[in-house]
């Protein structure tokens, strides 16, 4: 198998310098590999026995992969707090094979509210037949099934999301929309019980009268049924559809429903959502599995519609780990990645990133909710957004789908992955093609080898020596304008984002001062505490986002620094990762050491582009300069595996701030020497 040479699961580049791009890859049980019979690096079937959580994991860290993607709509309830340790025991055991290796982490994916139908008895499917969706009861025929929400009839449990609302909350006058839904979590359309599904079934009915069709997707597209407007009754909890396109006869078991440009208004932060969480944390805590520490460093929450989503989500990780890591619960919990795979939380994107850690161009589901051949514009756009912001983006679904079944990827799959890179994102992202394919290692290598061409096409690399001598000026040139052309609407930006988060803010403070009456003491008080929750971490954003000018000249400067020094690395030690991933945006022609002082945050900063992260530890007791060089000293003995980089009498740029393990403190930039 052709590959980059790898050294401590770094792989080099044909200039000598690390691969930056980041590999998110989904892995599969290992039951799921023995009966695909998979295929080693070296072109071999592996034998059943030797297919083990240990062994997957094992491949996967030495083949590219960075992140470890568990996805939990594929595991029972039951089942994922011990395949999530057996995951850990084995990232753990990797690393401690040789200290100087990289790290890795894992991403474990949330289900969401699985929108689907449950057909019990296979359903014959023909085009031009007749077929009817059932919202508002339980129904198993031939030409007729039932849509639920989780095991609930989709009518029922919207009405239920309604009443859970209304009983014990308000929407405050004079609070626009667009904060009533993404920060207090108030139903857009309507304040009483049934208005959540009325305005679904209006949304359809003027989409008909308006002379547009309206298609309904049956899985990923295995049927496709068109609504038959002279047949539809706004005022009925059901749909008359004609069978418009089927590539299988036949439908069977749980097959997901989407209605094409029609958003399903429910909260996506479920309550099987929350029992998973609680597992996974649960097990990621669990002081048995040595050495003690954490490598959940992702949460990725799907069909994130608004900031209430992802708020809900955050709210329910602090509480748990509030009970062991106490007031560090917040920069002790995981990232959170927003999946933005529907129109709303299109819509809603510069909300959801205000709250969410970075997030995920879902392009599957995406796909079906619009117009598919709108989703390459918004893949760029997002992925510039989260560029611009500073949070990392991953981008998803059949990057390479059709190594499941083959040992190479077809032209566009690979011009896709390259492009994706060219944009900005920061990892790419595999799902069946390691989940459940046959070729899962030649997967991640065929992934790690186009990230090198599309990297070295960014940095304008020659195979010619001197080539590239002639051609250093203008790099050098062309990354000070491209830096420059990046910062030159931040000013902008940032106000956007203030004013949106003061506005978030007032419209916190205003429902907190008019709350209604609430006959159970207990939710009131609970109301309240989520409340103050929610207003304290709002608070936070907008302190940071007020220092974010500081922010982008201190990283402005140390790029540059580094075009013009001759300087072989940025070396920015942050209590958060924050400076990092900042430093990273900008895309330094050098690679970015994430020095963290503890292991969470190390492993957060995985995900981002060009940064390698390591743990100094909590090597100072005052901000005084004498223990800024403390930093310096201690993350130059702790660098291990980038050594191959730099060593004694190479310069670096330091970055770093006071108070010192402050998030959102950075201040100070250097040049230094080892």
């Amino acid at each position: 198998m052709p590959g980059l040479e790898s050294h401590y699961n770094i792989f080099i580049r044909n200039d000598g310098m690390p691969l930056r791009t980041k590999i998110v890859a989904t892995i599969g049980t290992p039951g799921i590999y023995k009966d695909n019979h998979i295929v080693d690096i070296k072109g071999e079937e592996v034998e059943e026995n030797k297919i083990t959580w240990e062994y997957l994991v094992k491949n996967f860290y030495e083949n590219g992969a960075d992140i470890i993607r568990l996805n939990c709509s594929h595991i029972e309830l039951k089942d994922v707090g011990n395949v999530f340790r057996e995951i850990k025991r084995a990232i753990l055991q990797c690393e401690q094979e040789n200290k100087q290796r990289k790290r890795m982490a894992v991403m474990a994916d949330l289900p969401g509210p699985k929108i689907r139908f449950d057909i019990k008895n296979p359903v014959n499917v023909s085009v031009g037949s007749e077929f009817t969706i059932v919202f508002d009861e339980e129904v198993s025929e031939a030409s007729a099934q039932t849509v639920y929400i989780d095991k609930v009839p989709l009518k029922k449990a919207q009405d239920e999301a309604d009443e859970l609302w209304r009983q014990c909350s308000s929407c405050p006058p004079g609070v626009e929309d667009c904060y009533a839904e993404n920060v207090l979590g108030v139903p857009r359309e309507g304040r009483s019980v049934g208005k959540r599904f009325c305005s679904f079934m209006n949304k359809i009915y003027e989409k008909l009268q308006d002379g547009k069709r309206v298609l309904v997707f049956v899985g990923d597209g295995e049927v496709v049924m068109e609504v038959v407007g002279k047949e539809f009754d706004v005022n009925t909890a059901r749909l008359k559809c004609k069978i418009v396109s089927v590539k299988d006869n036949k439908i069977t078991g749980h097959k997901g429903f989407t209605l094409k440009g029609i958003d399903i208004d429910m909260p996506t932060f479920t309550s099987n959502d929350a029992i998973l969480l609680e597992k996974l944390l649960e097990a990621d805590l669990d002081k048995n599995i040595q050495p003690g520490e954490p490598v959940m460093a992702f949460i990725a929450l799907s069909f994130v519609q608004t900031a209430d989503d992802v708020l809900r989500a955050r709210e329910f990780i602090e509480n748990i780990l509030h009970k062991t890591l106490g007031e560090e619960a917040r920069h002790g919990s995981p990232s959170i990645v927003a999946k933005l795979e529907t129109s709303k939380g299109w819509r809603n994107r510069d909300f959801i990133l205000d709250i969410a850690d970075g997030a995920m161009v879902a392009r599957g589901d995406l796909g079906l909710q619009m117009e598919i051949e709108e989703v390459p514009r918004l893949q760029k756009q997002l992925i510039e957004l989260c560029n611009k912001r500073g949070k990392p983006v991953i981008t998803a679904t059949e990057m390479l789908k059709s190594m499941t079944g083959s040992i190479e990827p077809t032209r566009a799959e690979c011009s896709d992955v390259f492009n994706a890179i060219q944009d900005g994102t920061d990892a790419v992202m595999t799902s069946e093609e390691t989940s459940n394919g046959k070729y899962p290692f030649h997967t991640l290598r065929k992934m790690v080898s186009i990230a090198e061409k599309a990297e070295l096409h960014f940095e304008m690399y020659e195979e010619s020596e001197k080539r590239n001598i002639e051609i250093n000026e203008l790099k050098k040139s062309l990354k000070h304008q491209r830096v420059a052309d990046f910062l030159k609407d931040d000013w902008t930006r940032i106000e956007e984002n203030k004013n949106r988060i003061d506005g978030a803010l007032t419209a916190l403070h205003r429902h907190k001062a008019e709350l209604p009456h609430c006959d159970d003491p207990g939710q009131s008080a609970k109301l309240k505490t989520s409340l103050d929750w929610r207003i304290g971490l709002y608070q936070e954003k907008l302190g940071k986002t007020s220092r974010q000018e500081t922010t982008n000249r201190i990283t402005q400067a140390a790029c540059m620094l580094t075009e013009a020094t001759g300087t072989k690395a940025i070396l920015a030690a942050s209590a958060s990762g924050r400076t990092a991933r900042m430093i990273s945006r900008l895309r330094p022609s050098v690679p970015i050491i994430g020095a963290a002082h503890d292991l969470m945050n190390l492993r957060k900063m995985i995900i981002s582009f060009g940064v390698f992260p390591i743990c100094i530890g909590k090597v100072i007791t005052s901000d005084s300069t004498d223990n800024m060089f403390k930093i310096f000293k201690e993350a130059v003995l702790e660098h291990g595996y980038l050594g191959e980089f730099f060593g004694q009498n190479d310069t670096l740029i330091f970055t770093a701030g006071t108070p010192l393990q402050t998030p959102g403190t950075t201040n100070l930039v250097q040049i230094k020497r080892i």
